[in-house]
Formats: structure tokens, sequence, C-alpha cells
């Protein structure tokens, strides 16, 4: 089950960079498990850790606000590593 997750929640964080897939499209268990991932990803990224992992964590960070599971605590959480409006 676990490996199921882990293959889903690669290929929707594939998908998803082509803003191909929504959080809406995978299954209930799928969604959690996949929001919970990432928030916890995200977590870390805000630690000292966070700064090795930069890419990752931006990708994290684009990722989970297309939840409608990311409250404001998790926006904010977010916000450090989204990319700002670029000229």
């Amino acid at each position: 089950m676990a490996l199921a997750l882990v293959i889903a929640g690669l290929l929707w964080s594939n998908w998803g960079s082509r803003g191909e897939a929504q959080p809406e499209q995978l299954s209930e268990a799928q969604r959690r498990a996949l929001f919970e991932r990432t928030r916890a990803d995200l977590e870390l990224c805000a630690t000292t850790a966070g700064t090795a992992l930069g890419d990752h964590c931006a990708h994290q960070a684009e990722l989970i606000v297309r939840f409608s599971e990311c409250d404001e605590a998790c926006r904010e959480l977010a916000q450090s590593w989204q990319k700002g409006p670029t000229r």
C-alpha cells in the first residue's frame, strides 16, 4: 500500500508540474497521504536542512497550495518557498 501511494505521489507530482492534475483527481486516501507527506517535507524545509533541499522545497510549496486542505498556516509554511513574480 505504501509503495502504491509513493508511486501515485510521484506520478501526480510529475503531472501536476505540467498543470494536468489536481488533488481532487486522486482518491481520498492518496490525496490525504500526499498532502501529509508534502506538509512533512515543508516542515523539514523550514529547518536548516531546507537550505540543502531548495528545489525540492520549492516544488513541495507549489504542490501543497493546490490542496483544499491547505489552510492559512499551511500557506504561510509554503510562502517562503514560492517564487514571486518576475519582470
